[in-house]
């Protein structure tokens, strides 16, 4: 992830977005929730609805990311590609950080890709 930290102010939109040809699945959350949803994706012959869905309708605003609107800290922007082969995924999403916080965030495909938004 690049940058691998980035800090912004609270209530910042921040637009995650695909290099070409990459697949991603940015999941916020605690460690073992995220670690679970990773897991979930190879080992499972089901996908769980929480790994590869936006954690909110993007149709109605960014994702939110916050200490208290899932509970948990859980949000994710679900799939993302820019493989032209699959033009209904899209190849980013909008997540805002609405309070401040530290919020961890792994690619669910590639889970050593991790990365830091600190939110003051």
């Amino acid at each position: 992830m690049f940058p691998s930290t980035l800090t912004v102010k609270a209530g910042t939109v921040v637009k995650f977005m695909m290099s070409k040809d990459t697949r991603e699945v940015v999941t916020f959350g605690t460690a073992a929730l995220r670690t679970k949803l990773a897991n979930n994706l190879f080992v499972s012959s089901t996908l769980t609805q929480e790994a590869v869905y936006p954690s909110d309708n993007p149709a109605l605003g960014p994702i939110i990311v916050s200490s208290t609107h899932h509970g948990d800290d859980f949000a994710n922007t679900g799939a993302l590609d820019r493989d032209p082969t699959t033009p209904t995924i899209p190849p980013s999403m909008l997540v805002k950080f609405a309070t401040p916080g530290t919020y961890q965030y792994q690619c669910l495909i590639h889970p050593q890709m991790q990365g830091t938004i600190v939110v003051k």
